[in-house]
């Protein structure tokens, strides 16, 4: 209870000083008096702390479930090769836009999106074993699919040299620009994964003490694992 407190004014705290801080700064007690300082508040700063919030939310929400289900506490959303992918992803429009034509810039979301897709399936496939899903070869096929595409990224950075500048703003992530509709997505995610992780807790935190536990607990250890993955992957 405490910790929750704590944490509940952190984040509170994190929000007005994401909102207060900037490269103008903006007295308290203007925001609603001033409407110069309260659109740069309300129209600039929070859809940015709002998305950061979201983002956050996604990560750990879906990093803690990935940890229950693995029983591994260093287990992350980017473990079965989201992050590697979508990387890959957008690095790849970047280079079709400087090759063939700028509208792959438009798209690059959606390619992103893609291989992270496409990097996801391939470690549930390498890893399946049958109709299950070991968490050692998951973690460990998740390892050699992230080299894999960390390792086209590469290639693609050293060929386009040019465009080293925006590769690296991409991979680093960015909150600036966003603006209140590009949190629907981002939201709906959350609220998703939340519809989802929720009412499978009790599965979950049997499974947080073995396999062998959830089956005789009459849990479908494989079941809970692929939706778990599945929706996690679409969230991260």
């Amino acid at each position: 209870m405490r910790r929750g407190v704590s944490l509940s004014l952190l984040l509170s705290l994190s929000v007005l000083l994401g909102l207060l801080f900037g490269s103008t700064p903006i007295p308290v007690h203007r925001i609603l008096s001033d409407e110069r300082y309260g659109f740069i508040v309300f129209q600039i700063r929070f859809p940015r702390v709002a998305m950061a919030g979201i983002s956050g939310a996604v990560l750990a929400m879906v990093g803690a479930t990935f940890q229950g289900v693995l029983r591994n506490p260093l287990v992350d959303p980017y473990l079965i090769g989201v992050s590697a992918g979508a990387s890959f992803g957008a690095v790849l429009s970047l280079s079709m836009a400087e090759i063939l034509s700028p509208v792959w810039l438009s798209i690059s979301p959606i390619v992103a999106f893609s291989f992270a897709l496409l990097s996801s399936f391939l470690v549930l496939l390498l890893s399946r074993r049958g109709s299950s899903f070991p968490t050692t070869e998951v973690i460990l096929s998740g390892v050699a699919v992230s080299m894999v595409f960390n390792s086209g990224l590469i290639i693609l950075g050293y060929f386009l040299r040019r465009s080293v500048q925006g590769i690296s703003t991409w991979i680093f992530g960015n909150l600036s620009g966003c603006v209140w509709r590009d949190l629907i997505l981002p939201g709906l995610g959350l609220v998703v994964f939340t519809l989802v992780s929720i009412p499978m807790s009790f599965k979950l935190d049997a499974m947080g003490f073995g396999e062998d536990f959830a089956r005789v607990s009459g849990v479908e250890t494989e079941t809970v694992k692929l939706v778990v993955f599945v929706f996690g992957i679409l969230s991260t």
